[in-house]
């Protein structure tokens, strides 16, 4: 074999250089960052705050994305029977009063956030609406809290019919910071959010119903109770926000969306019954 021919050989064998981040941004640390800046590129396509820093700048994170997530796994400690019925508290930064109220993922939540972009959020709407939810709903909940709890309550409701506490907190920093948000004049850039996370929380108040364990306890087949049609006085609160926000606006991202909602509750051929199930 000629020093040629080896000299090549060794050549193929060579491992592929590639360029390693050295001093990446804090939010690249498990994956390459091309250290671009004011942001890297990799942030940019996550949609999440992109800082050099040794920590992130607190103000930027709850006024662009008030989300990070924590793949760290927790140290595995004995706990006393009592405690382990105990639900942990959640993760959070700032509190319900605050005006993002930053919330930090969890890898539950991660998961979470994955079956509902797989399989849950196909189950909502009608067949030619789900592909727009589909594509649109995670990018703005990932830049508006108030629409991730509403997506993390909604998939704890959708996978379980004994719901945890973890549904419980979510919707009600949903609610809450919904209320908020809507208490206030409504800003351009919050619109399309502000409006899919009242039609979730519609969706979520109709599904929820933590005591009913067989279909003889439920509406309509059980006793009449006050509380029955609760879900429908909700839904004259939808359409506040829908003419809040106005989603049928040429800039409205379920402006296709919301023109079938329109068509199908106003057109005088659609009955009560037809499709209700469909629409949030």
């Amino acid at each position: 074999m000629s020093p040629s021919t080896t000299l090549s050989s060794d050549d193929c064998r060579k491992r592929k250089s590639h360029k390693k981040s050295r001093k990446g941004c804090g939010n690249c640390k498990l994956r390459r960052c091309d250290e671009s800046k004011p942001r890297c590129k990799k942030c940019q396509a996550y949609g999440v705050t992109c800082f050099y820093n040794s920590a992130p700048d607190a103000g930027a994170l709850s006024v662009e994305v008030a989300f990070r997530v924590d793949l760290s796994t927790p140290p595995n400690r004995p706990a006393a029977p009592l405690l382990r019925s105990i639900p942990a508290p959640l993760p959070c930064t700032g509190s319900i009063d605050s005006p993002d109220a930053a919330y930090q993922l969890t890898p539950v939540d991660v998961r979470l956030l994955e079956r509902f972009q797989k399989s849950i959020i196909l189950t909502i709407g009608t067949q030619s609406s789900r592909g727009i939810y589909q594509r649109k709903t995670l990018p703005i909940a990932f830049c508006h809290p108030f629409v991730m709890h509403t997506v993390l309550s909604l998939s704890y409701l959708h996978l379980s019919t004994s719901p945890p506490p973890a549904f419980a907190y979510h919707y009600y920093r949903a609610v809450s910071l919904l209320h908020r948000k809507l208490s206030r004049p409504v800003l351009d850039s919050e619109r399309d959010a502000l409006w899919i996370a009242a039609a979730f929380i519609g969706v979520a108040s109709f599904a929820n119903m933590p005591d009913v364990t067989r279909p003889s306890e439920a509406w309509p087949l059980r006793a009449k109770n006050a509380s029955d049609l609760d879900w429908m006085k909700l839904s004259h609160g939808k359409k506040q926000v829908w003419k809040l926000t106005d989603p049928m606006r040429e800039a409205g991202i379920f402006r296709e969306v919301a023109k079938e909602v329109y068509v199908h509750l106003m057109a005088p051929r659609a009955s009560f019954e037809d499709g209700l199930g469909d629409f949030v």
